[in-house]
């Protein structure tokens, strides 16, 4: 009775110290966010603010967008939505969704990496991914990427306690916000494989589980997007082309050789080979060589191009398998500082805090911004043009188009997109803005426009009649 009462007296304590170490991490990976959100604009690319055009109209017509290059999965639009109609049509509440659920991806990394490893292993990689810089980049744009690594994490922290039905669940919601969470799925399953003792009886059972949930989702969106566009839409053509295997291999070889190319040519290149002195270290321990196998696979299938161009998930895989590598990367630090006979506890934690340094220079130097010119635009519109004018926009490679749409503040209706396959500006319409950049000028034979005004980084025609 008393060794009993001296457990439970010790895991209450264990528990309690887990609470104040995920607290801690959450507020300060929340501050940090945070001092970025008001230093950065929603900007990677057109991506950040066409998830927003695309989830404020998902509630007024939930059919799936015409434009499917740019549909993200259902789940994350109708989150930025409801968040942005929380904020009272605020594009800083959906910002502020993604800053949240960033920072409780640490929590439920910190957990994660607890399970495999040890507490001490698990507090600094929660330091360490709090502090990497793609990861912040990551939380204060609206794209799903962090959303859906915090319930991956919290998919494979069940698998390593083995209670699969919240594994499944955890997946299936992953899989709702992002297209990597469907890479990702396949590879906890052979975790679960390998995780589970070689005769027992509920093996299979365990799989059909997992799978038969985790995997509802995506066999429902592929349903619905093959009914609304055709069959294999979501899916890169050569993958299911028996006469393209040639392509197809000689693509995911290329496409192998730039997800190494980017892990080693990130600013902390040292640091990713540090990781795989870690691992070698590792390999004796059958938990770890199991974490370490899933990590490989998950690189092979990232490497077949299963997608489709646009569905743009490479960065996202890159985020997720550098987040799996920090714990190694904290042991191969503490193993070469043992090996050089050096005090590793001592000069390991001033590595390692000289680390997260570097990593928050180098996020504030990546820092998204948008350029004066595209805000310049969109508060020439906000202030000149009604809230019923058709206003003809070039679309730019950079995605800047997207930002002068949201921060005009006019109905994203109001805009038409001009691309390379556009029509003529001669159309049955007659649009009342034309927004062209600088280096580009209408034609001079076009005299159904006139010059209104010449920004920075824009012209902007008015049509005469």
């Amino acid at each position: 009775m008393k060794q009993k009462l001296e457990y439970n007296l010790i895991y209450a304590g264990l528990l309690k110290q887990d609470l104040i170490i995920a607290l801690c991490l959450f507020v300060d990976a929340f501050l940090i966010r945070f001092a970025f959100l008001l230093a950065a604009d929603n900007f990677y690319g057109q991506e950040p603010m066409l998830n927003i055009i695309t989830g404020l109209h998902i509630l007024t017509n939930p059919a799936l967008s015409q434009n499917v290059f740019y549909q993200q999965l259902p789940l994350f639009l109708y989150s930025l939505a409801g968040a942005v109609k929380l904020g009272s049509e605020q594009i800083i509440s959906a910002r502020f969704l993604i800053v949240v659920t960033g920072s409780l991806s640490v929590i439920s990394y910190y957990y994660l990496i607890k399970k495999i490893f040890n507490r001490k292993i698990g507090l600094l990689s929660g330091v360490l991914l709090y502090s990497y810089y793609q990861h912040i980049i990551m939380s204060v744009v609206t794209m799903p990427d962090i959303i859906a690594l915090g319930f991956l994490f919290l998919c494979l922290g069940k698998v390593f306690e083995r209670k699969y039905f919240s594994a499944a669940v955890f997946g299936l919601i992953a899989c709702g916000y992002s297209y990597l969470a469907w890479l990702v799925i396949p590879v906890i399953a052979v975790s679960i494989f390998l995780e589970q003792p070689r005769n027992s009886q509920s093996k299979l059972l365990n799989e059909f589980l997992f799978l038969g949930i985790s995997c509802l989702f995506p066999l429902w969106w592929n349903y619905v997007v093959d009914k609304q566009y055709g069959q294999g839409w979501l899916w890169y053509k050569n993958f299911h082309n028996p006469d393209s295997l040639y392509t197809f291999l000689f693509l995911a070889g290329k496409s192998l050789r730039q997800i190494l190319a980017s892990l080693f040519l990130q600013p902390e290149t040292m640091l990713f080979c540090l990781s795989f002195i870690g691992m070698f270290f590792s390999l004796k321990k059958k938990k770890q060589l199991k974490y370490i196998l899933s990590i490989v696979f998950l690189i092979f299938l990232l490497s077949l191009n299963i997608f489709r161009k646009e569905i743009l998930i490479l960065d996202q895989g890159l985020l997720f398998v550098s987040a799996l590598l920090i714990p190694y990367l904290i042991q191969g630090v503490f193993s070469l500082l043992k090996i050089c006979g050096l005090k590793h506890k001592k000069y390991g934690l001033l590595l390692i805090i000289s680390i997260c340094l570097l990593s928050l220079i180098v996020g504030f130097y990546k820092i998204p911004k948008v350029p004066f010119s595209v805000k310049e635009a969109s508060c020439w519109l906000k202030e000149n043009a009604s809230a019923d004018s058709l206003i003809y926009l070039r679309n730019q490679p950079e995605g800047y188009h997207s930002v002068i749409t949201m921060e005009s503040g006019l109905p994203q209706v109001n805009f038409h997109y001009l691309t390379a396959d556009s029509p003529s500006l001669e159309t049955q319409e007659k649009p009342e803005y034309l927004v062209l950049p600088f280096a580009e000028q209408v034609n001079a034979d076009q005299n159904k426009w006139e010059q209104l005004a010449v920004l920075t980084g824009y012209l902007i025609y008015q049509r005469k009649d």
